[in-house]
């Protein structure tokens, strides 16, 4: 609780707010605006960003934000999530195409060259080595440099971005 809830005013006495100094800015005139900030994380803002930044500048709350957005879809500059509305969203392993494709790396996306060496359609690259085989056949080879499956597509490497004994 605090005290307000319980003290009345009266019984102790309060005084008004001083008045501020001369020449500050609510002496001036000047009073508090609303400013609106943009979530950059926003997928919506993202989206933006790539097919029209120009728009971005004169956004100054979330409404006129879904407005620019919902617009854009209407015109066809963006392509919406036929679930949510959002942005689209790529699902599930890339495209053997787009594995096989002469993209580089760097410009493929961290996501979808996961999945391409996953699939075992680019080699893996770095030092790790992994024992591949079965009982007594068991083998230690260094990954770097092959295309080599992960468990998720039928191959013999494990699968790191699950826990021990879950699927």
């Amino acid at each position: 609780m605090r005290a307000y809830q319980f003290i009345k005013e009266e019984s102790f006495g309060t005084r008004e707010k001083r008045a501020g100094r001369p020449g500050s800015r609510p002496a001036r005139g000047h009073e508090p605006q609303e400013r609106y900030r943009l979530n950059h994380n926003d997928p919506r803002v993202k989206e933006l960003k790539k097919h029209g930044a120009e728009y971005l500048d004169h956004i100054h709350s979330d409404d006129e934000l879904d407005q620019v957005h919902k617009a854009l879809i209407k015109e066809g500059t963006i392509h919406a999530c036929p679930n949510c509305g959002g942005p689209m969203v790529e699902h599930g392993p890339t495209s053997k195409k787009l594995c096989l494709s002469t993209v580089s790396d760097t410009d493929l996306g961290a996501s979808a060259l996961a999945s391409c060496k996953s699939q075992g359609l680019r080699a893996r690259d770095g030092k790790k080595s992994h024992l591949i085989g079965h009982g007594k056949s068991k083998v230690r080879v260094t990954v770097g440099g092959k295309k080599i499956k992960g468990k998720a597509h039928g191959g013999p490497l494990p699968d790191y971005g699950t826990r021990k004994g879950q699927k």
